[in-house]
């Protein structure tokens, strides 16, 4: 499988059939070596905070990327050479659209990282803006601004080690 940084069929899930079990093992990779988020830019130059959705996984086992990749179809893969003596990390990351296609299929399977997965899909589905839910703050309503740093101050908590 071909790594990039690109979007890989992005928004084409029409053919895709998954099983039971394929959904309720990316859950679980989800739920153990995945992360749910927002990161938030301040861009200076422009005067403007981005917020960009990001659902990822990165572990040092290229297979189950890989597989990741194979049941949704979706996402980007990256590779991360190693430094010293650590291994090579492969990741997945998902965007906006992906986040939510991906997530829409396994929240019924997931355990620690459910409560996440459904604040994110609220976060996704209140957006006025479609532009990978990234536009400037600056072109925003001032209620849409404050949603999204209600979310990304939620969601950065939830994310925090032991919560």
């Amino acid at each position: 499988m071909a790594y990039t940084t690109a979007n890989l069929n992005k928004d084409d899930h029409t053919q895709l059939v998954m099983s039971n079990t394929d959904l309720a093992w990316a859950a679980g990779i989800m739920d153990g070596e995945g992360t749910i988020g927002l990161k938030k830019r301040y861009r200076k130059e422009k005067n403007v905070t981005t917020y960009h959705v990001r659902t990822a996984v990165e572990v040092t086992d290229k297979q189950m990327i890989d597989k990741l990749y194979s049941i949704f179809n979706c996402g980007s893969l990256h590779i991360r050479d190693r430094v010293g003596n650590n291994k090579r990390h492969y990741s997945w990351i998902c965007g906006s659209r992906d986040t939510e296609y991906v997530l829409k299929q396994i929240i019924r399977y997931l355990v620690t990282k459910k409560e996440r997965a459904k604040y994110m899909l609220e976060y996704l589905g209140r957006l006025t803006t479609h532009h990978e839910h990234g536009m400037g703050s600056k072109h925003l309503p001032a209620a849409e601004i404050q949603q999204r740093e209600f979310f990304f101050n939620l969601l950065h908590i939830l994310n925090k080690r032991g919560v």
